[in-house]
């Protein structure tokens, strides 16, 4: 079963997905790495609203990485300094 938040994620992935291709073909003439940056600058908007709707998704994503141990509550490691 899929549910709502995971379909969103997907589409917006799909959404990024064709617009980051888009625009790294309207870069014609470009050397390749040129076209790649062109590309990902142009499709930042749905790169931001993909990775959103991922972490509605997947909210244990936006953690920091640490072992499980040291993942619970209230943990001072968790702390984020500066």
């Amino acid at each position: 079963m899929v549910s709502n938040s995971e379909r969103a994620a997907r589409e917006a992935r799909r959404l990024f997905d064709r617009a980051y291709a888009a625009a790294y073909l309207n870069a014609d003439g470009e050397p390749a790495h040129a076209r790649r940056y062109a590309a990902d600058i142009a499709a930042m908007t749905e790169r931001e609203a993909a990775e959103t709707a991922e972490l509605a998704f997947r909210p244990r994503l936006a953690w920091p990485t640490r072992s499980p141990r040291n993942c619970r509550p209230g943990n001072p490691s968790l702390a984020v300094s500066g």
